[in-house]
């Protein structure tokens, strides 16, 4: 997450911060890990990694 601007970093814990059950951090979590590996994918209604 280092390479992210702080701008991005802040609204993505603000994002996890306000989810509320179990299952949507999990299923969030999984998803934001994939995305910001490099896989492409939708997150925070963005398109990331798309060439």
């Amino acid at each position: 997450m280092a390479n992210l601007t702080p701008s991005l970093q802040k609204e993505i814990l603000r994002y996890f911060a306000g989810l509320k059950s179990d299952a949507a951090k999990q299923r969030n979590c999984q998803k934001a890990i994939s995305v910001l590996s490099g896989n492409p994918g939708r997150f925070l209604a963005r398109d990331w990694n798309q060439s």
